[in-house]
């Protein structure tokens, strides 16, 4: 008698040889015996990769809206609810989020869920409607990573790109396909039109919307943003470059200042380059530049030889990576009166390195006006460190860095309220510091005009009536409770300042006058009276001399002037020196060459014994600099000894600031700044060649 338990245990062995001799003989059929490890390292494509590494970088974004539904199946009007959904990627480790204005407008509560399933809750940091874009913060997570930014200037059709995204509100759904084409121009509706855009056949659905498009190095290269409604396979992508730049704006308006450095990245030169040729060689050839035979060589001139060479090397360029370049400088702006130049590479700001302005302006979250940030340059092949002050005009003329404050938290103090400022910071014995302005007030009035927002104040106080007013009412929220601030900021009063300090009565030049007298400075003020016996008499000011610098400062406003008199530095400044053009020449209305007890302290400190050099002396050895002090000694073991300074070498910079005469030298080693510092940045001119370093500094006793 058979054992049928025994029979059954050798049929299922037998069954399972089966399989395994079948997968051993699809092995062999394919010519190759695919071990374990094989199979799991084919298995691991380039997507999975790019998904891997960037899974942490995408959230997931849900919120209720309100709705009008004017169909006929409801009643005219009427209101409903309903459940919204979209995607959002990490552009900075603190908490901000890139996404399409569409997914977050007009939601009550911005309901975020991470990588890792935690959900969070949003804040709407600022928005671009006609661009689709918004930017939200979410509290810092340590599971947040920053989105792997790559270039849309150099995509190709046909190129495979991913999509990730939470589809009908499932997390992290992954599509993949190819870019269908490039520059469309693409209208939605009545309101919405999209330019520019990248056309893509990878799976996008409802909730896609504000999630990247990868290309196969994981590498973004697009934002998600709409779909064909009824076709299948057309969805459509705004490209990064041109999303980095708009986040950028948006994260800009954070800072509560300005800086006045307008960049670009080298990749938008490059790419504008590259489309500049490509279509050139289009009209010429006939056919894509990329798609050229070897076989076709003989057809293509050597001047179109020439414009792919330069095809060819331009996307080489845009491939090695983003550069963050000096464009211009806004007139009257911080980084103008800095010495920062056109054409200088940003490469960090306070130890973060600057790749593209969204890096630059990310860089500059937290700080406030009044601050100095440290800014790496390169210059010309040199490496240079300097310091970019963080002023607005609201700070140097108020001395207040505000910040919005949403309608809904005044509504607990009163509903009247449509919005307000809260004070940030005040700063030392400014406008506002006097009249008794606090950190945590909240500006809501200024004279007659709301102040619900920062372009409110931007506008009032540029307005002609605010600088002709003499008395100005600041209605303030404080505890709970409303204050009238009042004060004298009227533009007479501001005259009577200046009469005071500096013994001078000013008229601003309109630009067209003041560039006929000069071209080196953005404008001037015209000295319309000195006072008998008051500073600029002492310094030899007389009419008709136009002043366009007091001490280190660019003079272009009477708000120049009222940011000057007002600082702390200022206050600290001996002999005050005067920049004026007199019959058209620059003249350095200066105070007598060093007193001996500075002689002293500059070699004691230093080592070093420097003479003034005069303007037009200066001008023959350079124009790069506005001036600078000569070394004619160096002491044996010094500071300056010890970082090889030499006679004849020129001082042109010291802890960030010009020493272009003995007073700028004699303010900056009287600083407290300077007492507390161990290490002292010099720039010198060599041989027509800028060269800097750090003097190690002994004790200041």
């Amino acid at each position: 008698m058979l054992n049928t338990t025994h029979m059954r245990t050798r049929t299922r062995y037998f069954g399972h040889l089966a399989w395994i001799l079948a997968g051993c003989l699809v092995a062999n059929s394919l010519g190759v015996w695919q071990s374990p490890a094989r199979c799991e390292s084919l298995r691991h494509t380039p997507v999975v990769t790019a998904v891997k590494q960037t899974r942490r970088s995408i959230v997931n974004i849900h919120g209720r809206k309100t709705i009008r539904s004017d169909t006929a199946a409801s009643r005219k009007g009427a209101v409903r609810l309903v459940n919204g959904m979209g995607t959002g990627v990490v552009i900075d480790r603190r908490g901000y989020i890139l996404t399409n204005y569409h997914v977050i407008e007009d939601v009550e509560k911005i309901h975020v869920t991470l990588a890792n399933q935690d959900r969070v809750v949003g804040k709407l940091i600022n928005y671009d409607a006609a661009n689709d874009l918004a930017v939200i913060k979410v509290p810092p997570q340590s599971s947040l990573k920053l989105i792997n930014v790559g270039t849309s200037g150099d995509l190709m059709e046909g190129e495979t790109v991913i999509a990730i995204g939470n589809a009908y509100g499932y997390n992290h759904t992954v599509s993949e396909g190819i870019i269908s084409a490039l520059h469309r121009d693409v209208p939605v509706g009545d309101t919405q039109h999209y330019k520019d855009v990248i056309q893509t056949s990878a799976s996008i659905n409802p909730g896609n919307s504000g999630g990247p498009l990868l290309n196969i190095e994981g590498k973004m290269v697009g934002l998600v943003v709409a779909v064909r409604v009824g076709a299948q396979g057309i969805a459509f992508a705004i490209p990064v470059d041109k999303a980095m730049e708009v986040a950028a704006d948006l994260i800009s308006t954070e800072h509560g200042f300005s800086h006045g450095v307008v960049g670009e990245d080298r990749r938008q030169v490059l790419t504008r380059q590259c489309d500049a040729l490509r279509k050139t060689l289009e009209e010429d050839l006939g056919v894509v530049p990329e798609q050229v035979q070897e076989d076709q060589e003989p057809l293509v001139s050597n001047a179109d030889t020439r414009k792919l060479t330069e095809l060819e090397e331009a996307l080489k360029q845009l491939r090695s990576g983003p550069q963050f370049t000096v464009r211009t400088l806004a007139p009257n702006s911080p980084a103008a009166q800095s010495v920062l130049q056109v054409g200088d590479v940003i490469e960090s700001v306070n130890g973060v390195a600057v790749h593209q302005r969204l890096d630059f302006e990310r860089a500059l979250i937290g700080e406030s006006p009044g601050d100095e940030v440290e800014v790496m340059i390169r210059r010309e092949g040199r490496k240079i460190t300097t310091s970019l002050p963080l002023i607005n005009r609201t700070w140097r003329l108020l001395g207040l860095h505000l910040k919005s404050v949403p309608q809904s938290e005044l509504k607990q103090a009163s509903p009247r309220y449509r919005g307000g400022l809260r004070v940030i910071k005040v700063r030392s014995d400014s406008l506002a510091d006097r009249q008794g302005f606090r950190p945590g007030d909240i500006l809501f009035a200024v004279h007659k005009w709301a102040t619900t927002s920062q372009e409110d104040i931007s506008f009032i106080i540029e307005s002609r009536e605010f600088t002709q007013t003499e008395s100005m009412k600041f209605r303030i929220l404080r505890d709970g409770k409303e204050h009238v601030l009042a004060s004298s900021t009227g533009s007479r009063s501001l005259e009577n300042r200046i009469w005071n300090s500096l013994g001078m009565r000013l008229k601003v030049l309109p630009q067209t006058e003041f560039q006929q007298i000069s071209t080196k400075y953005r404008g001037g003020l015209e000295v319309l009276d000195v006072r008998e016996d008051g500073p600029a008499e002492r310094q030899g000011i007389v009419r008709g001399d136009v002043l366009c610098g007091l001490h280190k400062w660019a003079t272009v406003s009477l708000e120049d002037i009222a940011f000057i008199i007002d600082s702390r530095e200022f206050s600290q400044i001996d002999v005050i020196q005067f920049r004026v053009i007199r019959d058209g020449a620059e003249r350095l209305v200066d105070s007598p060459a060093s007193s001996p007890s500075l002689e002293n302290r500059l070699w004691r400190l230093l080592g070093l014994r420097l003479e003034n050099i005069p303007p037009t002396e200066f001008q023959q050895t350079t124009t790069k600099y506005r001036g600078g002090l000569r070394i004619i000694s160096v002491r044996a073991d010094s500071p300056a000894d010890r970082q090889g300074l030499l006679d004849g070498d020129i001082l042109i910079g010291l802890k960030g600031l010009e020493t272009t005469t003995m007073d700028n030298l004699s303010f900056i080693i009287e600083s407290s700044d300077f007492s507390r510092s161990e290490l002292v940045k010099f720039y010198i001119l060599r041989e027509g060649e800028t060269l800097y370093g750090d003097l190690r500094m002994a004790s200041r006793n």
